[in-house]
């Protein structure tokens, strides 16, 4: 096992090209393969032609925990690089998805919620966690606050699909997505980059690394953001909304290397957040639908879909930091590693929970968290006849309210607390707290000189609880009849696994077989006044997958089918002042990945991928479903969802991206065009309210001068201007409400002036 002293695992050795594909070119490149052209044949047709472009690089993942060529993982998985997320006009979590065949990520009160083939959750809240579990810098981020706002330090995104039951197996059911910052380097280098766009939003970053001893480098990242103007107006009040008044995170990282087989990695980041980004609702017309009050669904400015009246106007504020200690200590030939990590946060919101241009419904939170973790490894030798891994994990979160307010007044204090109600309270002051501990082991095995075998397992046991009071208050007195203190424990222990088989056929060509259990507990729902836990869900997947390159390895194309059974899948439901979840029986998700990149000239690259996928309940025997009331409102009746499509999976997915590359008297020119179509989803299990297909396109044009220190460039995103919910639910018995989340059409300009090589 080499040190990680050269922080190899960590980034790709080289820029890789940007992934997205066209369907006649996937279909013909599978063609290519299944059909009799040999990677040994696709060589001698262009052998002697000294104008072929250069191979595809080697990208380098750590998707089994140690360093390896992503051509060699029995692993669905896309990557990008840094320059790929530049390029693609990525600049947050959030924004993954255009580049992510597959990846859908709702945005819920500031959480982070990404969805992989058909398993996420929009579920939120203290000590809620996601079924894709988010991984920093080898650190679990378990809250969904917690994803990085602006990926300008990130040197490498891989996102693993399908369950990740043994080496990730902390509530990795949906699949995997690991960050890795820009690691310190011995040569010293330096960047700065700022850009500016047409609502005068200014994002600075500064970057500089260098050693400071022989043996200890280390880097410091800035990053800046404030937003001139909102994307929209509360047309009540008149205030700026989607607009970030401040962002402010700084990273500090250490590599030292005192010993030959010793490296130890210390990392230290701090954020400080206030924006306006989060609950803005406004009603959605839903065909058959109507709200039940006066105020709700009054119509929103006709020139900007970002406006809304709301009668209080949503206010965010995110205070998070931490930091890790990672050992790499060589033991003879194995390598021990121990990863130590330490977070906290602070996020507190004020918002309108009804969408009402007079006050009905609102909140008013403040939540607090702290989570530690601590992970061992044992990692085999490089070279031997098996290569395992063996370790423990232990993870503990501690969130709570305090407090957390809803207010209720008019109809909704009178439909909850009486005829006589005209204001009310509902105050939660709770703590809730996860303690986890698991061991785990995974060994492959060479079955002959081309055939591999992966065997893997984990053992997890988990203990949840939920303890505080909840008050409530009528026309300003106290109000005990609806009075209740939660202490509700929760405890389960499960076994997940994985066996996997591998077979080169060729250099090029490699074919895998794969079956995952993927396991995420159960727990309490924080934002109710009960402490009945919610049941624990697991997934089984199947997969047979093909990891493969031709063209004198210019082409890179991997499809894989894969075959999943969803048992208990948890889901979030908003029935009038409560958000419950409730556990749909079983459903069965089943598709089909494609990824693809192809160096055409040594200019002109292209890259994609697609997800078809079929995505439908088993049982669901009591599935909550909106059915309109006469005169306005919804009402909630229990219905069998069998046959029913799984919210928020789309059917198909391609995305699609061409880089172009050229050298202009001494400087260069890149221009890059990225676009992605999703083919629809619903948003709720009933299959009621309905994504339309929709596409969204980015491009960017960069001039760099001789030299390469100093770089120019204009970038778009979403040009198509299309707006796309980030959330839509119903809110039984009034109406439904929708967020607009993603960005509009957005464009800009960069400059950035770099020292030394990065």
């Amino acid at each position: 096992m080499p040190s990680l002293r050269v922080m190899k695992p960590e980034v790709t050795r080289a820029r890789p090209i940007k992934r997205i594909h066209a369907c006649l070119f996937v279909v013909s490149a599978s063609g290519l393969i299944l059909f009799g052209a040999s990677p040994h044949q696709a060589r001698a047709q262009t052998a002697g032609d000294s104008t072929t472009p250069e191979a595809l690089q080697e990208v380098v993942v750590q998707a089994q925990r140690r360093s390896e060529s992503a051509q060699e993982v029995p692993i669905a998985m896309t990557t990008l690089s840094a320059n790929a997320l530049a390029s693609s006009g990525i600049t947050s979590t959030a924004s993954l998805s255009i580049d992510v065949p597959g990846l859908v990520v709702e945005s819920t009160q500031g959480a982070f919620q990404p969805r992989l083939r058909g398993v996420g959750t929009t579920f939120f809240g203290p000590g809620i966690e996601n079924p894709v579990a988010l991984y920093v810098d080898n650190v679990y981020y378990g809250s969904q606050l917690l994803a990085p706002d602006d990926l300008s330090d990130v040197a490498q995104v891989t996102v693993l699909k399908g369950p990740q039951g043994t080496l990730f197996g902390r509530n990795s059911t949906g699949g995997v997505i690991q960050m890795a910052t820009l690691a310190p380097q011995a040569d010293f280098a330096a960047q700065f980059r700022t850009d500016i766009d047409n609502y005068l939003t200014s994002r600075s970053f500064a970057y500089v690394t260098g050693q400071v001893v022989d043996g200890l480098n280390t880097n410091l990242s800035v990053k800046y953001t404030s937003q001139g103007n909102g994307w929209g107006d509360n047309l009540v009040n008149g205030d700026q909304i989607f607009r970030i008044n401040s962002d402010v995170a700084v990273r500090n990282r250490w590599i030292w290397a005192p010993f030959d087989e010793t490296t130890v990695n210390v990392s230290f980041d701090w954020q400080r957040r206030n924006d306006s980004m989060g609950p803005n609702y406004y009603v959605p017309s839903v065909p058959g639908f109507a709200g039940v009050f006066p105020g709700i669904g009054v119509t929103r400015s006709a020139s900007n879909p970002y406006d809304v009246t709301n009668w209080e106007t949503d206010e965010n504020q995110l205070r998070q930091g931490g930091g890790s200690i990672q050992i790499n200590q060589g033991v003879g030939g194995p390598q021990l590693v121990s990863i130590t990590a330490y977070r906290s946060f602070q996020f507190g919101n004020v918002s309108a929970a009804d969408g009402s241009i007079i006050p009905e419904s609102g909140v008013d939170y403040q939540t607090h968290g702290i989570q530690f973790s601590q992970e061992l490894q044992l990692l085999s030798a490089e070279g031997g006849p098996i290569k395992w891994v063996l370790g423990g994990y232990y993870y503990r979160d501690s969130e709570s309210l305090n407090p957390m307010n809803l207010p209720y007044y008019n109809l909704y204090a009178q439909i909850y607390y009486g005829p006589t109600a005209v204001t009310a309270d509902e105050e939660f002051n709770l703590d809730l707290t996860t303690d986890s501990v698991a061991g785990f082991g995974q060994g492959t095995v060479q079955l002959g000189d081309a055939t591999e075998l992966t065997l893997g397992a984990r053992y997890t046991d988990e203990r949840r609880s939920i303890v505080g009071p909840v008050t409530n208050f009528m026309n300003g007195l106290p109000f005990p009849a609806y009075n209740v203190d939660l202490d509700g424990h929760y405890s389960e222990s499960k076994p997940t696994w994985r066996v996997a088989l591998d077979h080169k056929f060729t250099p090029t060509l490699m074919g895998y077989m794969s079956y995952d259990r993927g396991f995420k507990s159960g727990g309490f729902n924080a934002f109710t006044t009960s402490d009945v836990p919610y049941k624990a869900e697991t997934v089984d997947s199947y997969e047979i997958g093909l990891k493969s390159e031709v063209l004198d390895q210019r082409l890179r194309i991997n499809p894989a089918f894969f075959y999943s059974k969803y048992d208990n899948m948890q889901l979030l439901l908003v029935q009038g002042c409560c958000l419950t979840v409730t556990n749909a029986a079983q459903s069965v998700i089943y598709g089909m990945d494609l990824d693809a990149q192809w160096q055409a000239t040594d200019s002109l690259s292209f890259s994609g991928g697609a997800e078809w996928l079929h995505a439908r309940f088993g049982t669901f025997p009591n599935d909550p479903t909106s059915v309109p009331v006469p005169g306005g409102g919804i009402n909630t009746v229990l219905m069998d969802g069998q046959g029913l499509m799984v919210p928020l999976a789309p059917v198909l997915v391609v995305d699609l991206s061409a880089d172009y590359a050229v050298r202009v008297a001494g400087s260069k020119l890149d221009f890059n065009l990225t676009g992605s179509h999703n083919g629809g989803y619903y948003f709720e299990p009933d299959n009621r309210a309905h994504q339309d297909a929709f596409n969204m396109v980015n491009a960017t044009l960069t001039w760099t001068a001789p030299g390469d220190r100093l770089s120019v460039g204009l970038f778009g995103r979403n040009l198509g201007n299309k707006v796309v919910p980030s959330t839509l639910a119903a809110a039984a018995p009034f109406s439904y409400l929708a967020i607009n989340g993603n960005p509009p059409r957005v464009y800009g300009l960069t400059v950035r002036y770099r020292f030394g090589k990065l």
